[in-house]
């Protein structure tokens, strides 16, 4: 309470109130007052309750107002989680298991926050759900969202909110976990990514940032030369679009496949690039300088023109391999394309020409439009 009225420059009392919490402070440890000056931010009426949740043997988390505490096979790790802000109003803590009978099979641990904060009308509360995932020491957030406004002096707290019949954590009928949200602004569902995937994601992020990190960024090359017909990545979008860049990122392939109208599917299937064909087309991109970002899969227009060299295909072998869909839980609609082109000749407006002398092998995951 003297935090609070010291912090009030208007009033009085603050500099009574700070001499008073100066001379506390020396009474009190570091984590103590520190609490102290969270709880005047706040405020009193949080009704937060600390709660401890065992997970599996040898692993359990225990929960209070600044964060939360993870012990994982004898390791403590603390995360702090900052969402106490002021005026908040908790309602309890909810732990949810749920068993995913997808492959592979596995217990998964959710941790669920549902909160009234004060909007900005007078006497008016939002009511807020914030999910998080405990995998291993680590605690990963899942979704939050809006459920709604109401109008009172002060909100329901405690267990006079049914909340499942807000949003809740459930098994779907292939086995998978998702996330809904049954009321609110941001009604409705997704499935939630497993620890793999999520891992993937990681994994892809940081073997791009190691190739970016070896690029010479000042390079300038001439756009006129021969390709070099070389990829060290690959990225892709829609139905189905999949491109590559060189380690140097001067030089970019892009293959535009209708999956629809040529009948992509799981067995590959080889077409003959010396003719055209509605559905398919294969470019070669040579630029004067490394790209930071590509013109595919983007709001091409938002990008600034790059000089370029544009090199079509007259011959060589593309085939083309689809997954099943459903590689990632989050987004059922995705699959894997592996594309394999050998044999290819290319041509460039003035007339040069360039033949492959090895295939080429690209994978990238398809079926959304950003990339």
């Amino acid at each position: 309470l003297y935090a609070r009225a010291s912090i009030d420059g208007t009033s009085p009392l603050a500099n009574a109130a700070q001499a008073l919490l100066q001379s506390l402070q020396a009474s009190l440890s570091a984590e103590e007052f520190q609490r102290c000056v969270m709880l005047s931010s706040i405020g009193l009426g949080h009704q937060f309750q600390p709660v401890t949740f065992t997970l599996e043997t040898g692993h359990w988390i225990s929960l209070d107002l600044e964060g939360a505490t993870i012990v994982y096979q004898g390791k403590e790790t603390r995360t702090e989680l900052g969402f106490a802000t002021s005026g908040i109003v908790f309602l309890p803590v909810k732990y949810t298991e749920l068993t995913s009978y997808s492959t592979p099979r596995e217990r998964r641990h959710f941790i669920e926050f549902f909160s009234w904060s004060p909007a900005q009308q007078p006497r008016t509360w939002t009511l807020l759900w914030r999910v998080f995932e405990v995998v291993r020491e680590q605690l990963v957030d899942v979704t939050n969202a809006d459920l709604g406004t109401i109008s009172v002096e002060q909100p329901p707290a405690g267990n006079g909110v049914d909340t499942r019949t807000m949003a809740g954590l459930r098994v779907n009928d292939d086995g998978l976990l998702m996330w809904e949200v049954l009321q609110g602004p941001d009604r409705g569902s997704e499935l939630i990514e497993t620890e793999a995937e999520r891992e993937e994601v990681r994994e892809e992020a940081r073997v791009q940032k190691a190739a970016n990190d070896r690029v010479n960024w000042d390079l300038v090359r001439d756009v006129r030369r021969r390709p070099a017909l070389a990829y060290s990545g690959a990225g892709g979008c829609g139905n189905t679009f999949v491109h590559g860049w060189s380690d140097d990122r001067t030089e970019a392939i892009s293959v535009r496949a209708d999956r629809d109208a040529l009948g992509l599917s799981t067995t590959p299937k080889t077409f003959d690039l010396s003719s055209t064909r509605d559905g398919l087309e294969l470019l070669v991109h040579v630029y004067d300088r490394a790209m930071r970002r590509w013109p595919f899969c983007t709001d091409s227009f938002a990008l600034p023109a790059a000089p370029t060299e544009t090199w079509r295909v007259v011959g060589g072998t593309l085939t083309i391999t689809l997954s099943p869909p459903g590689i990632r839980a989050r987004a059922p609609y995705l699959y894997r394309a592996t594309i394999r082109i050998v044999g290819a000749e290319l041509i460039s407006a003035a007339g040069a020409r360039v033949k492959l002398t090895q295939p080429i092998s690209l994978t990238a995951v398809v079926g959304w439009f950003t990339g």
